[in-house]
């Protein structure tokens, strides 16, 4: 890994970081409890889900939780820009994901755990307003259906230099 790429993670790190202690913040929290948040990665061929964890407002404690070696959390298929034309369809590809992110996110937590879902290169070659639709309609059924913290700018497309970042 070179110079440039350990900066772009790290600042991606930061970022993500910075939004949630935000999110945190607003809502207000105990800065010695376990905190959690849900990222998806929505790509081209397929989604995947990461679920962090930390303590407090600690830097130092955040950890991405490793679901490799579990079943029910294996990237799931077709990518959601499959569901362009039936945006009410894409829901059903990431269910899979966002059962797996509860079995790690304390049920007691869940409300005050942030969920994210973020396009990638298969979402970026829809026009705006088809991508708008998909999200919107992903944010909604995800907002209802769950008890995740759930905000409707969490729901976006990301350029292709911060695929790296987040996900």
């Amino acid at each position: 890994m070179n110079i440039s790429t350990i900066k772009l993670v790290l600042r991606g790190i930061s970022l993500i970081l910075f939004s949630i202690t935000l999110i945190f913040l607003i809502i207000g929290i105990d800065d010695d409890q376990s905190h959690y948040a849900v990222m998806i990665d929505a790509g081209s061929s397929g989604s995947r889900v990461r679920v962090f964890h930390w303590t407090g407002l600690s830097a130092s404690s955040l950890e991405s939780l490793n679901l490799a070696n579990d079943p029910d959390c294996n990237d799931v298929t077709p990518g959601i820009s499959q569901f362009a034309d039936e945006p009410k369809g894409a829901i059903s590809v990431l269910r899979p994901l966002i059962d797996c992110a509860k079995k790690y996110v304390p049920s007691t937590l869940v409300s005050s755990t942030p969920i994210f879902v973020k396009g990638t290169a298969g979402l970026r070659l829809l026009d705006n307003t088809t991508q708008r639709s998909l999200l919107d309609r992903i944010s909604h059924d995800i907002c209802s259906e769950t008890n995740f913290l759930c905000k409707r700018d969490q729901f976006s497309v990301i350029r292709g230099s911060e695929e790296g970042l987040f996900l």
